[in-house]
């Protein structure tokens, strides 16, 4: 479009310059205006997941019970398949 204008403005068509001219203009002030629509819902896009993933994680933490110590008991057997003893001779 902007060829366009210069073209005519070369050739001396002055109307036809400035209605290509004015076109120009329009097409990029409409890309300027998706550009920064874009650009906002990106922004909400990313305000909304940061939220959400706040809320989770605030609520996730409420849900969890607080941990209470743990009862004393006997001593557990000893897993090990190994004695911790040498054994014993049989007399």
């Amino acid at each position: 479009m902007l060829a366009a204008a210069r073209a005519s403005y070369e050739a001396g068509e002055l109307e036809a310059a400035s209605d290509a001219s004015g076109q120009a203009l329009a097409a990029r002030n409409g890309a300027e205006s998706a550009g920064q629509t874009r650009v906002a819902i990106g922004a909400g896009g990313l305000v909304v997941l940061g939220g959400g993933a706040v809320v989770t994680l605030r609520i996730r933490r409420r849900r969890q019970p607080p941990s209470a110590p743990a009862a004393p008991g006997p001593p557990a057997a000893d897993p090990s398949p190994y004695p911790t003893e040498p054994p014993q001779p049989a007399a």
